[in-house]
């Protein structure tokens, strides 16, 4: 994830603004999320002791609700920057591909296979969407909120006791290290599965009448079938 981001620093760069919102509205957001469990555990520590009152009752319910709807409000925010930015970089990237498209030789086209060229078109371009959008999601919002659980944890419980909750960490860096690397090699098989479905279809639709005339349906329905199952 970390090396897509610098592949796309240059749109990040170009809109700091939005990244510098989205990362200020996390950051809220993580503390928010803090707020309601510390709210719940000093009630019952106030009710355990004998010392829970009806206007701190009150106040206590009062600062819930206005943190539930901030918190509401905030994320709200940082998820339609970050989306509307990966619909923008998406948008881009289509306009950039179809300009250079326009700019290749012949000789290219007749290089190329056209099913893989529609695939960088569509699906790759979707999957810069998703990337952008919910993969920027899950790195950003995992980091900020186990550095803000960790600051809590360690100024209002324990140093020490945060310092052994955190030992699986780089064991599970590790892991997801590994797994990560498998999951780009297994995505980029399907990518290259669905630019030889493409070809297989665009096959079919243009030779459909010999198709039919040597009456190849099945056989080709069966062809497309097994193309679609590696993907």
């Amino acid at each position: 994830m970390l090396d897509y981001i610098r592949k796309i620093s240059w749109y990040i760069f170009s809109n700091k603004k939005r990244y510098t919102l989205i990362v200020l509205f996390l950051l809220i957001a993580n503390v928010m999320d803090i707020i309601p469990p510390q709210l719940i555990g000093r009630t019952i520590d106030l009710i355990n002791n004998g010392e829970m009152t009806e206007t701190i009752m009150w106040n206590i319910l009062l600062i819930f609700a206005a943190v539930i709807v901030l918190t509401y409000v905030v994320s709200y925010w940082w998820g339609y920057l970050l989306f509307e930015g990966a619909i923008k970089i998406e948008s881009i990237i289509r306009s950039r591909l179809m300009r250079k498209f326009l700019l290749l030789s012949p000789g290219f086209y007749e290089r190329s296979k056209t099913g893989d060229l529609m695939a960088k078109a569509t699906n790759d371009l979707k999957t810069v969407n998703m990337a952008t959008g919910f993969g920027i999601i899950t790195l950003l919002d995992s980091t900020t909120f186990l550095l803000t659980i960790i600051l809590v944890m360690g100024f209002t419980i324990s140093w020490q006791l945060t310092f052994f909750a955190l030992l699986p960490l780089p064991l599970l860096a590790i892991i997801e290290q590994r797994l990560g690397r498998m999951i780009n090699k297994r995505h980029k098989s399907s990518q290259e599965a669905f630019g030889v479905m493409n070809d297989a279809v665009l096959e079919v639709v243009e030779g459909v009448r010999l198709t039919r005339s040597y009456v190849q349906e099945d056989a080709e329905n069966r062809r497309f079938h097994s193309l679609t199952e590696t993907i």
